[in-house]
């Protein structure tokens, strides 16, 4: 290996560690009011839309009557709601509520803010390189959200799911 690809991955392990301790450490800092899980089904509705309880276990890799004590939690809270599956009247869907979408945009802010709050005790300079990061960071979060999302790119209820009743 060339010592000019081992300096470059050295410095990408380097990034690679700062920027996961950064989520880390933004993560820690949300609100707790429901679990992590409960926040990544929530995402789930929002960028797939309506699922069966079975898909959305196997997406978060929970058992069925795990996912289905989650949905109920979340149903009392008013973020989700069940319905029938007009394609399939013995199958239930799970929906994004309009209170849903409104919580998953209030955590989007505070997180947003916290991020904020920390960039303004940099020095200026330093603002000024994440300023002219934004492009290959916003970049990274595309082919993330791509990349990690590519189970979740569901475009029928039913698809990976069975007969939920």
């Amino acid at each position: 290996m060339s010592g000019e690809k081992v300096t470059s991955t050295y410095k990408s392990e380097q990034l690679s560690a700062a920027l996961y301790s950064l989520l880390v450490s933004v993560a820690r800092s949300m609100p707790r009011d429901i679990s992590r899980t409960g926040v990544s089904v929530l995402n789930t509705l929002e960028q797939i839309g309506s699922q069966r309880i079975t898909r959305l276990a196997e997406i978060e890799n929970v058992t069925q009557p795990t996912m289905t004590l989650l949905i109920d939690k979340l149903q009392l809270m008013g973020l989700v709601e069940r319905h029938r599956d007009n394609d399939d009247r013995r199958a239930t869907l799970i929906s994004l509520t309009v209170t849903g979408k409104s919580y998953l945009n209030q955590r989007r802010r505070i997180g947003t803010e916290r991020i904020a709050d920390l960039i303004i005790n940099l020095p200026s300079e330093e603002t000024n390189l994440l300023i002219d990061a934004l492009t290959p960071i916003t970049n990274l979060s595309r082919i993330g959200s791509t990349i990690f999302s590519s189970d979740r790119s569901v475009s029928h209820p039913t698809k990976g799911g069975s007969n939920e009743r």
